[in-house]
């Protein structure tokens, strides 16, 4: 049987019993914790056995979690970044009307090209 504190404080005890191992009305294999109390059976069997009690280990700390304001920033700041960097190309005729089809076609794919610029740079770590 291993037994160990599942708090700091404490309170309630977790039994590993292997098989064939009984502890009050359970028999093992089972995991069963026992609240520290003097009026429970099953306490005071661990206490009259005098196996030792592991101490209480704390879970590891969580990893950081990214910031996700951070990452919108990074991907709104990469995507202005492209949009005045890249030039507006000239109409393929200089007699072009202003908003014609080169036009259009060429703001396109500046607009594009920002739209990627905009998920590389939430995609990266800040």
């Amino acid at each position: 049987m291993e037994l160990q504190w599942t708090d700091a404080d404490c309170t309630t005890i977790k039994a590993t019993l292997d098989a064939n191992e009984v502890l009050g009305n359970v028999q093992g294999p089972a995991v069963i914790y026992v609240p520290a109390d003097e009026a429970n059976k099953e306490y005071q069997a661990i206490v009259a056995s005098g196996e030792p009690i592991a101490p209480y280990e704390p879970p590891p700390e969580a990893p950081p979690v990214p910031d996700a304001n951070a990452r919108i920033t990074a991907g709104a700041q990469a995507a202005v970044s492209t949009y005045n960097a890249a030039e507006m190309p000239p109409a393929v005729e200089p007699a072009a009307q202003p908003g014609g089809l080169p036009e259009v076609d060429a703001r396109l794919n500046r607009l594009e090209t920002t739209f990627w610029a905009w998920i590389d740079g939430q995609m990266s770590p800040p």
